[in-house]
């Protein structure tokens, strides 16, 4: 994914939230916005990255209430909670803007033996198929020696 398309993403939720104040937090457009945003977040970044954290601890309802609370105050939190949302989302964009994404790195996989390396890969999926057919040599040898 590019920066400006992951800057085009960013920006297609937050052109939503204006017209998310309309609804509360318990409306079925809410959840799928922060859902899809949540995975914007998780397919822009890695998925543990520091942007999707500040985005899932957004408020959008009180954390304390009474039958003294209004309508008008859930309502209050859940507009308070969008607009921390679009300060969120805006500084990702700014973020990518100055610094680009952050390509995901596989780590290598080094397979040694009594400390001494003696492969080293970075494809998972390669390590994978080795062990299969690892497997499977050892089962059909196995099977051949004990007829």
């Amino acid at each position: 994914m590019t920066n400006q398309e992951a800057i085009q993403f960013i920006q297609k939720q937050i052109d939503q939230i204006e017209d998310l104040k309309n609804f509360s937090d318990s409306s079925p457009k809410f959840k799928q916005w922060k859902k899809e945003t949540q995975t914007t977040i998780k397919h822009i970044f890695e998925e543990h990255t520091d942007n999707l954290k500040d985005f899932n601890n957004i408020n959008y309802m009180l954390l304390f209430s009474s039958d003294l609370t209004t309508e008008n105050e859930f309502h209050e939190t859940y507009v308070e909670g969008l607009n921390d949302a679009k300060a969120i989302l805006n500084a990702i964009i700014n973020e990518i803007k100055q610094f680009g994404i952050k390509k995901k790195s596989v780590r290598p996989i080094k397979i040694s033996y009594k400390g001494k390396r003696f492969w080293t890969m970075s494809n998972p999926w390669v390590y994978l198929i080795i062990c299969i057919a690892v497997i499977v040599i050892a089962g059909l040898i196995l099977n051949y020696f004990s007829k």
